[in-house]
């Protein structure tokens, strides 16, 4: 198992350039983001396993994949392919992804559940452009171009990321491979000072300042009930790590209190999320 990650994602960018961009990996992952296209690279991992994926988030960006011991070497010319390929969007491919893009969002629109969660995600965070759905007028404003080239740039510069790999290989081998594909990854001219994660930009986002009691309704075959409550933490970057698991424990008590409350006082039939 190998990951590398670095720090600068898509808090980023400004509002006008971001549906573009979040389109980015998707259009790049029909295309090819390792120089060959899905299926003709499927055809060329016959019999192999070793996989890589990426993720695009909102402070980090990150690949991260698996592979037998025997195909470490075909792991890491994956992630040299990676970062050695220049994704160019293609007019076949792109009508692929907005098509699905489109469908996606149309079953979105007939799920009742949308509307409570659009809702709440707008009243939780100020009604902030990151947190919003993607309509369909925004499909048609995405710029393919641009989505390929912010995805380049996500995995261009090998020296901003942090690498770590684990598992039941021997170094004598695996060594010598990794300095072979990571290291053999061509400089960038044009790189730039790494982010760390004091740099990084904020998210755009407002909690509400007062406590909001909304109800959402949506026609629905059978009666259904969906509940909301939240508390906005403000988390801090030195205690971070500490703080989640706190939050954490708090939550899982908190959906105790409520299932005991619900089941052994009322007797209703619930779900609980935390």
């Amino acid at each position: 198992v190998f990951t590398g990650f670095a720090y600068g994602g898509l808090s980023e960018l400004s509002e006008d350039e971001y549906t573009s961009c979040t389109m980015g990996s998707t259009i790049a992952g029909e295309i090819g983001i390792f120089g060959y296209r899905p299926s003709v690279l499927m055809d060329m991992l016959a019999g192999k396993r070793a996989e890589v994926g990426t993720k695009v988030g909102a402070y980090i960006r990150s690949f991260s994949g698996d592979c037998s011991p025997s195909d470490l070497e075909t792991g890491l010319q994956l992630v040299y392919q990676l970062f050695t390929t220049k994704v160019e969007p293609r007019e076949e491919e792109v009508k692929i992804v907005m098509q699905m893009a489109e469908e996606a969002i149309y079953a979105q629109e007939r799920d009742p559940y949308t509307a409570f969660a659009n809702r709440s995600r707008e009243i939780n965070y100020g009604n902030s452009y990151f947190f919003k759905p993607i309509r369909i007028s925004d499909l048609k404003k995405v710029n393919p171009i641009r989505a390929c080239e912010y995805f380049n740039s996500c995995f261009k510069d090998p020296s901003a990321f942090t690498v770590v790999v684990v598992g039941n290989i021997d170094p004598a081998i695996s060594i010598p491979l990794i300095l072979e594909y990571l290291g053999g990854i061509p400089k960038v001219q044009d790189t730039v000072q790494p982010l760390s994660r004091e740099d990084l930009k904020g998210l755009p986002f407002k909690f509400p300042e007062t406590i909001i009691r909304e109800v959402v309704r949506s026609p629905m075959v059978e009666a259904q009930c969906f509940v909301q409550l939240g508390f906005p933490v403000v988390l801090k970057s030195t205690m971070m790590t500490e703080d989640i698991h706190y939050v954490g424990f708090l939550s899982k008590l908190l959906e105790t209190k409520i299932m005991q409350v619900l089941r052994f006082k009322y007797g209703q039939v619930s779900t609980q999320l935390m």
